[in-house]
């Protein structure tokens, strides 16, 4: 069980592994952004000229895309703080907000820790929902990420060796994905076990990276492995949140060709996009730089290389991808500010009021 509270150690910490920590995330955040800097370079103006005219119906549709996206996934932490809290905290509107105020806090702050403080911060001010159990839901939340992302991403390793082509990596997924969801539904406990032993196994491979040692997102992954939410948690409710995952995952491939659409890369399909998602998660999840900057456009490259995109092309989409994706978050941002502030706040005052 996760505690209000962060356990403090009263040993003296070592200062050279502390100072080591600080000097590799460091190193790796200037990495990141050589990385963009580099795929700007590469790029050339003619990213930012594509940018600026883009096709806008294509462009609209992008920006459609990308909300939904959120709101599909922001729906499925939602169904899981209702289900730790035991009642609906709020609508699945409201929660579309604090997804979105978080990933504006990652465009800016370390992207994992954004989107984690972002709706737990949420959650405990204006809902009320304590730090235990708005930490336990995002913890969750990010654990259908992780799976999925285990899932999706090995297949891509046949692709990159020359040994499987983007159809027969799409079919290794869709079957790999049947047979996970026939095992939930007919031997849930067995699959939490397997979902637990996954969980214990990546954190040790995550340990042995020597710049995350002492990180609180580190330590946030392992508390995954202890979480007795798991054990309250209905079968309806994580059959839910699987399937909202997997739908979320199909969007952000969607997206992703939708953004290569508005500005004319008609040569990467939404297939090419798809064998990308399990490497550009595991990305995420473990990029420390702002907006996931160069650990997700390396995750892109390396995908859309292996598909057979060409680099120029895919240099040009991580431009106008990173805008679009910005773009989107303002655009939907704002209605949902309002219907979760102004009209849900004149909503509750007649209530406090009766």
């Amino acid at each position: 069980m996760l505690s209000d509270h962060p356990v403090v150690d009263s040993s003296e910490p070592d200062r050279g592994n502390l100072q080591a920590g600080k000097a590799g995330r460091l190193l790796l955040t200037l990495f990141g952004l050589f990385c963009f800097c580099a795929l700007l370079y590469y790029g050339g103006f003619e990213s930012f000229d594509k940018i600026i005219h883009p096709d806008y119906p294509w462009l609209v549709a992008a920006v459609f895309g990308t909300g939904l996206m959120i709101f599909i996934f922001s729906a499925r932490w939602g169904g899981l703080v209702n289900s730790i809290v035991g009642c609906k905290v709020t609508t699945n509107f409201s929660y579309f907000f604090y997804s979105l105020s978080s990933l504006a806090m990652g465009a800016v702050i370390p992207y994992a820790a954004g989107t984690i403080i972002g709706r737990a911060a949420a959650l405990k001010k204006i809902e009320g929902v304590s730090w235990e159990k708005s930490g336990a839901s995002i913890l969750l939340d990010k654990m259908f990420d992780g799976f999925f992302m285990m899932m999706f991403s090995w297949p891509l390793f046949f692709l990159l060796i020359g040994k499987a082509t983007v159809g027969q990596v799409v079919c290794i997924s869709l079957v790999e994905f049947t047979l996970v969801t026939l095992l939930i539904i007919i031997n849930y406990s067995l699959w939490i076990r397997l979902l637990q032993s996954f969980i214990s196994i990546a954190v040790k491979l995550v340990r042995r990276a020597p710049f995350l040692r002492g990180n609180s997102q580190l330590q946030n992954i392992e508390s995954i492995q202890n979480l007795n939410e798991l054990d309250v948690l209905q079968k309806r409710t994580v059959l839910r949140a699987y399937f909202l995952t997997a739908a979320g995952q199909i969007m952000l491939a969607v997206r992703a060709w939708l953004a290569a659409m508005a500005i004319g890369l008609d040569m990467i399909s939404p297939l090419d996009a798809f064998v990308g998602i399990g490497l550009v998660q595991a990305s995420i999840l473990i990029s420390i730089t702002p907006g996931a900057l160069g650990f997700a456009d390396a995750a892109w490259f390396i995908a859309l290389a292996g598909a057979g995109v060409p680099k120029e092309s895919i240099t040009v989409f991580l431009v106008a991808f990173r805008v679009i994706e910005n773009l989107a978050i303002l655009v939907w941002w704002l209605p949902s500010y309002i219907y979760t502030v102004w009209i849900r706040k004149g909503e509750k005052q007649p209530e406090n009021g009766a």
